[in-house]
Parts: structure tokens; sequence; C-alpha cells
């Protein structure tokens, strides 16, 4: 053993000769490494624990912790084998809780992993180095992870205030098992920047992240007595988060260390969905060679609304922020776009770091204000995918076996979800938005917990609208709101319902959420209402990104079981939004539609939407329950397009009554309530 460590010494240092020889940095990131008084850990793990750093303890082995005879180079001797591919499997490493380990300036961490497997059960997140919070784990002093259910890395910190948590992170699906990889990650308190970097076993860079932190809010990070984890996320609940593979070369210092890397890219717009009244989208972002020789030469966006790119030059506005605008776009249109930047040594990057490798990019929408997002009526019946019939038309996914039933709330057919492998999901910006009204119909198989009936969730658990049952069987909803103090799961908690929910039963359930008001409502299967919530918020809705799902919620592993009808996602708050007016929608339907009547029941006023594929002339007629003429709504020519109207009951008694609608050689209809 203490031949081999010699030998890898040895290797060690001619290789850190041979590279300042050869005109390569002499501290080439992915070592091998030596200590300084800067840094707080280096473990070489050259069949051993040892800690070359005199500031904290050598490390402590727990469960199955070995040597591997080969690293991913052979300078570096020896590696770690964290053993955790089996259920009771703990292995991981410790180091004792000294001050040096409380970091709250700059450092820097690093380190060469290998993964094997992803252990056992539901998906966890795999910890690397951790260094945990005292009652939640998750509130570390600083984290790096590996999350299992998106195959991504994810860097950062939790700061001391607990309300912010900044990370940097890869794209989605990256990494595979059995290859080595390098991750840095730098705090710089200098820039205020987090750093994120990956490289191939030849020190190629593969993919980087960068983000600004706000000093004053998100600073400084918390401090923990807690000891520093490899391999071990430190979760005690669940022995999820074990790394299983190999680990080199862990290196954790108090300062920035300054690696040639080239141009950086960060902060660049992300925009939300825009008005069709704008008329440029502008872009900003800031480009810089941080720790590299050299200067940005060009920069540029590069955007398309269809199937052809366009590439706009950016104008430097001082050291390292750049600026350009998008031209105005179609309405319906779905803009993608990225930065790309380039450096006088000809070393290119690109924001997404994979925009032009994996094809991922940032995106909004061009939507008009006021109108319906979404709507999936069920009605194509089976052998069909389900089609959207607001005007965005957006497209359906269809992910395991979804069933159409004739057992429905609404028209002929209604979607069944088995509740074990089947969702659908609508991969668009369109149904996302920062006040909404979402409506739907549900019949649960099951009553089983938190499972999401609709949603539009991010890849970070968060969302813009989740609905889902609580375990005593009541409904609530979800949205993350940044501005209000209470937060998504307060809110959560704040919105649950009374009434219990019955398997076998349809209901009607309507949240809707503005500015200021947030407003959940359960409707019976004749839509009479059982029970709902109205909370005063400091809104809007705040996570805008993601993907609308029906049956499972984005990042997530319950599925729903049951069926689902008349879907609808409006982007404003129906009954909160004050002076709208009714109003001629832009776009072409599908087809015909005659929709319920909203709210329902009503006292004096309800409203009506309809939807016209092509221009003639339309009549909405009101009958009494005999089936007598009450009232004519609407008798006129309309072009082709998608209608809201306001009906005034004025002086009709309560009851039930039936609105038809007449168009072309279609008749529809529908009932409503008047309550007085």
């Amino acid at each position: 053993m203490k031949t081999t460590n010699l030998l890898a010494h040895f290797l060690r240092v001619t290789l850190i000769l041979f590279l300042s020889v050869t005109g390569i940095a002499q501290e080439p990131i992915g070592g091998p490494y030596q200590t300084d008084s800067t840094t707080v850990v280096l473990l070489h793990f050259d069949n051993n624990l040892d800690n070359e750093s005199s500031l904290t303890a050598k490390g402590v082995g727990h469960g199955g912790f070995s040597f591997f005879p080969q690293s991913v180079n052979p300078a570096f001797g020896p590696s770690l084998r964290l053993d955790n591919d089996a259920p009771g499997d703990s292995a991981f490493v410790s180091i004792m809780d000294t001050s040096a380990l409380d970091l709250t300036g700059s450092w820097t961490i690093e380190g060469w992993i290998n993964y094997f497997s992803f252990g056992f059960g539901s998906p966890g997140e795999l910890g690397l180095v951790f260094k945990p919070g005292e009652v939640d784990y998750w509130r570390a002093n600083y984290f790096v992870k590996y999350g299992e259910m998106d195959r991504w890395f994810i860097m950062g910190y939790h700061n001391a205030a607990q309300t912010a948590t900044p990370i940097v992170r890869t794209p989605q699906n990256f990494g595979s098992p059995g290859v080595w990889y390098h991750f840095t990650f730098i705090r710089d308190t200098t820039r205020h920047l987090l750093i994120l970097l990956i490289h191939n076993e030849n020190r190629e860079l593969l993919t980087f992240d960068v983000h600004s932190y706000d000093p004053v809010t998100e600073d400084p990070p918390i401090v923990t007595v807690q000891p520093l984890l490899i391999g071990w996320a430190g979760n005690r609940d669940t022995n999820r988060t074990f790394f299983d593979g190999l680990l080199d070369e862990i290196r954790i210092s108090n300062i920035v260390r300054q690696f040639d890397i080239g141009p950086l890219i960060w902060d660049v717009t992300e925009l939300g969905n825009q008005p069709t009244t704008v008329s440029e989208y502008p872009i900003k972002a800031k480009i810089l060679n941080i720790y590299s020789p050299g200067v940005v030469q060009n920069a540029s966006i590069h955007y398309s609304s269809g199937n052809s790119w366009l590439e706009i030059p950016m104008t430097q506005i001082d050291d390292s922020l750049y600026s350009a605008e998008i031209p105005q776009q179609p309405f319906a249109s779905i803009v993608r776009y990225y930065v790309s930047a380039e450096d006088d040594q000809g070393r290119r990057r690109t924001f997404p770091s994979n925009a032009e490798t994996d094809s991922v990019f940032l995106r909004f929408g061009i939507f008009q204000p006021q109108t319906r997002a979404l709507h999936l009526s069920f009605e194509e019946g089976p052998g069909h995918i389900p089609q959207d019939s607001s005007f965005y038309g957006n497209p359906v996914t269809v992910w395991g076996n979804p069933t159409y039933f004739t057992n429905s709330a609404m028209g002929n057919y209604a979607i069944y979800l088995e509740g074990e492998q089947s969702y659908l999901e609508v991969d668009a910006p369109f149904p996302a938005s920062p006040e909404f009204t979402l409506d739907f119909w549900f019949n649960m198989d099951s009553l089983e917990s938190f499972r999401r009936m609709v949603s539009l969730g991010t890849g970070t658990g968060s969302s813009n609208y989740m609905v889902f049952l609580m375990p005593d069987s009541t409904l609530t909803a979800e949205s993350s709101i940044d501005n209000d103090p209470i937060g998504a799961s307060g809110l959560r908690d704040e919105l649950k319902l009374n009434t219990r929910i019955n398997i076998g039963q349809w209901y009607h359930a309507i949240y809707q959420l503005s500015s200021d008001t947030v407003l959940l409502q359960l409707y019976d299967a004749n839509d009479l209402l059982l029970d709902e919530k109205r909370l005063s918020i400091i809104g809007p809705a705040t996570r805008l990104e993601g993907k609308f799902r029906i049956g499972l919620l984005y990042n997530h592993t319950g599925y729903f079981g049951g069926y689902v009808d008349e879907v609808k996602v409006y982007n404003y708050a129906r009954d909160l939004t004050v002076g709208i007016e009714p109003d001629e929608k832009p776009g072409v339907p599908l087809r015909y539609e005659l929709s319920q009547n909203y709210p329902n029941p009503f006292n004096a006023q309800t409203n009506i939407e309809y939807s016209l594929p092509v221009s003639g002339r339309v009549k909405i007629t009101l009958y009494d329950i005999l089936g007598r003429k009450v009232k004519t709504v609407l008798d006129e020519k309309k072009p082709a397009g998608q209608y809201e109207l306001r009906f005034d009951a004025g002086h009709l008694s309560s009851g039930i009554y039936f609105y038809w609608l007449n168009a072309g050689d279609h008749a529809l209809t529908r009932k409503l309530l008047l309550l007085r």
C-alpha cells in the first residue's frame, strides 16, 4: 500500500510538471491538486481517507466503502468506491465539523465522479458533497448533488435567513452511468455569481451554468454544525440520497479558483408570454471572459418562430452587458431563442449551454389577453389524440394508455387514466399565466393523496398551478407566489376545502388566481356549489415555466387514477378580474362549441362562451324546463371566431333552463340553473 501511495504521488507531481512545461496553466481544471493556504479539504483517496488540508480533520468511512484501483487518470492512483446499489446500503465519508468547513464567502468545490446506478426505490437526490442543515438536511451550508428524476447536477446553498436557495444546475438528462465527470462549483462574492462547470475525462467543457445571487436577500449562506458528507445528502428519513459509484480528487477551497474557461453567459432575459400589442421583445445578457485571457469578440441572439432561424447581433452596453431586440411576431406563435458569444481565442459559448448541441432553447408565446388558453373536451373519441380546440392549438402528447370512456361529465366522452403510467402533456407556453382560471371535471377511482389531477409544474417542484387531493380526501390547490409570505405550502393549507371527495362521483373544480385573490370552488355532478375557499394574497403567480399535465405532476411519480373531462385554462381570473367586456376572441376554432355557462348556478348574470369555425348566422335561445321558449339571447351574423357574451337573467324566476345554439347545421344545448 505504501508503494502504491508513493507511485501515485510521483505520477501526480510528474503530471503537474508536464502541464507547466507544455504551457498549460500550472493548476489545470481537474487536478492533480496540491494544498495551499486556501485549501479547506483535499482528499486523494489513495487507499486512505487522509485529508491533506491542515484546516480540517481526516475523513471517516461509513458502510460499504472501499478503494478502487483505477481512477480517471493513472496519475491519481486509486479512487473511492461507495457501494450503495441495494436496500440497506449506507456507504459515505464524513469529515468532522470545524469552523473552516463553514463557508460564507467565496469558494470553489471540485471533484471527479463516476456513478454506477441510481440505487433503488423511487428517485431521490444523490449527495456528492453536502454540508447539511440541522433539522432539515436540505437547508445546507452548501451542496453538490445529482437529481435522479431529471438526471442533472444541482449545486447551491441555503441562506442564513432561510428564505432562499440560490442554485446552478446542468440541463436535464445530463450524464451517463460508467463515465467520469469533473464538477466545479464556484461562489464568487466579488461578482455575486454562482458558477457550475462540468468537464469530461479529457477536461473538455461539456456544460456550464451561471447565475447571479442577490447580496442582500440571498447572502450570507447558513452555517451549520453538521459534518461534511461525501456521497450522502444527509436525509435520515430515507436512504435514497446515497451515491453509488466512484469519487476522486475532492477539493474545497475558500477562494475562487480562476480556471481558463473562456466566455461565460449569464442573466439572460427569460421572457414570459408577450401580448400581441408589444412591438419588440428586448433581450439582455451578461457576457464576460471572467477568469480567462482574451476578450469577447461578438455576441448574438438567435431566434425562430417557425422552421428557420435568424440571428441578430447584440450591442455592448458596458463591460459585460449586451442587448438586442427580437422583432414583433404573429399571434399564437412560439418564439424560441438563445444567446451565443465568441472570444478572440475562438472559444464559443451559448446560453442555454446545450442550445446548439441538444436543441434546448428559451421560449415565449404571443398571446391575446383575456382568452381561453387551452380547451380539451375529449370529444374526438377512441383512436384519436385529444385536440386543443382553443385558437392556440396547443399540441397534446399522450403517455401510457389513456382511454376514452362514455362515462363523461359533458358530451359523449371523457378521458380515463388508470393511475399507473398514463397522463397527458402539453409542452407549450400558453397554458402558463400569472393570473389564470383552471376549470375541469374529475371522477376518482381511488382516493390516493397528492395525485395531481391537473397541473403546470416545473422541474424543481414549484408550480404555476396544481389541484390535488389531501390525505383526508379533501380538495386543495397550490401555486408558487414569490411575493406572498404564505408560500406554496401555506396556500395549500389555507385553500383546503372541507368537503370530502367520494369515489365514482363527478365533480367540477374551478381554481382562479389574480393579483390579489385566489379562489377554489367545488361543484357536484349537477354543477351545484358544494364548497369554496377565497383568500387575499399578494400575487400574481410567479412560476410560469414547466409543462401542463393531466394525471401527473412534472418531476413527480404519483399518477392520478380516474376520469377527467372538459379541461379549460384561461389566461385571466374570470370571476376575479374587473372590467372584462364581452368581446370577440381572435383565431379560428376547429369546431362548433357551446360551453357551460359560468358561473353556474348564478343569481342575475352569467357568461356564455361559444365558438364558430365558419362565419354565418348564430342564434342562442333560452327555454324553460317544460321546453317553452323564454327568450332569444342572440340572433345575428358572426364571423368565425370564439365569443363570450354576458347574459342577464333580468326578471326570470329561479329554476332550471336550457340554452340552445343553432349555427349552420349544428345545434348544441346546455343546462343552466338560476337561483334568486
